[in-house]
């Protein structure tokens, strides 16, 4: 119960005070007071100090001291608790929503009983969520990177935070979204999604602020297909921060998005994702296939038009990247690899129907 760490460093809320002043003073009596207190309980001593006296001016004293002493911890809470309310951090923070997560759950449910298959693909996809930010890894090394991050799952969101301050913290932001996407598409889902740059307050047992509120209403009003968006404003303050000089940086940021014909910047997974796979020559045409089934099926006629219009704005990416990659010069080099059926698929590839 103590309000400070026993290994030195200064407690939470001293800083305000530990130059002198009434504050100060309060808050050093508080820590003595609480110290003495539980000291005496340590010590089998009676919780009222002085009850073991039989003198009644002896007890009287003790009473007037253990008040004493109450008042002054809870002076210590109420001075910290204060303290803690104040901080808001300027954070990074992206608000994710996995699409079509609401309906994946209603579907482990039948007549009552439960799919164990669909829970199981329900059960995976969190796993696999977790999984990107390592949040049940007890590894030393993986806790200390990037310790200002905060990571919140409910239903079918995902908030990210970071201290916008730390060292490229919107560069790894965005790569682990990558990672995520991909890990989303091989369940055969996707997600959309909007990162923003203000106040929030973010910790393991609660989150609020305005730039939470922010990232909600961007993401539910401007995001509107399958992507994770970001205005460029928020990439400058992540070049500021980065390991390397700010230009450096910047081009790290925008290597892993492209800019939509709404101005807006999303993370780019049709063709830049590539190079985040395990073999990157070799699985990209996997997950072409995987992308591909995932926007055929959404831009079929029987989906509502509000449903197909986010998998036509897929198919309109996948296209580009299909007339790309299959190019003549792209299949000359592609012939180097003396894979044949690496060059029979590239020289194959088409285009999605719609």
């Amino acid at each position: 119960m103590r309000a400070y760490s026993r290994t030195g460093r200064l407690p939470r809320g001293e800083k305000q005070v530990r130059d002198g002043g009434a504050a100060a003073e309060k808050y050093r009596s508080a820590q003595r007071a609480e110290d003495d207190f539980f000291a005496r309980s340590r010590r089998g001593v009676p919780a009222t100090p002085g009850a073991h006296l039989s003198s009644p001016r002896a007890t009287e004293r003790g009473k007037i001291l253990y008040k004493k002493s109450i008042h002054a911890i809870i002076s210590l809470f109420l001075l910290q608790k204060n303290d803690l309310m104040k901080r808001y951090e300027n954070r990074i923070v992206a608000y994710i929503d996995v699409l079509g997560f609401k309906n994946q759950i209603r579907s482990t449910i039948t007549d009552g009983k439960e799919i164990e298959g669909q829970t199981k693909l329900i059960y995976d996809a969190y796993n696999s969520i977790r999984d990107v930010w390592d949040l049940d890894s007890k590894d030393p090394i993986i806790k200390k990177f990037h310790k200002s991050k905060r990571i919140t799952i409910f239903s079918d969101s995902i908030v990210v935070s970071v201290k916008a301050t730390e060292q490229s913290a919107l560069f790894y932001m965005l790569l682990e979204i990558m990672w995520l996407i991909m890990r989303l598409i091989d369940k055969k889902m996707l997600c959309r999604g909007a990162i923003v740059y203000g106040k929030l307050h973010h910790t393991q047992k609660m989150i609020f602020g305005p730039a939470l509120v922010d990232a909600y209403i961007t993401e539910s009003k401007a995001a509107l297909y399958p992507r994770i968006i970001l205005d460029k404003s928020v990439i400058e303050i992540g070049a500021k921060y980065g390991i390397n000089d700010m230009q450096y940086e910047r081009e790290s940021i925008k290597n892993l998005l492209a800019m939509d014909t709404d101005g807006l910047y999303y993370i780019e997974y049709f063709s830049k994702i590539q190079g985040e796979l395990d073999a990157p020559l070799y699985d990209y045409p996997c997950y072409l296939e995987k992308l591909r089934a995932i926007i055929t099926k959404g831009i079929d006629k029987s989906n509502p038009i509000d449903v197909r219009i986010k998998y036509l704005w897929m198919a309109d990416k996948f296209n580009k990247i299909a007339t790309r990659i299959s190019a003549p010069n792209v299949i000359d080099t592609l012939r180097g690899t003396e894979d044949p059926e690496l060059v029979e698929y590239y020289e194959n590839l088409t285009k999605i129907s719609f």
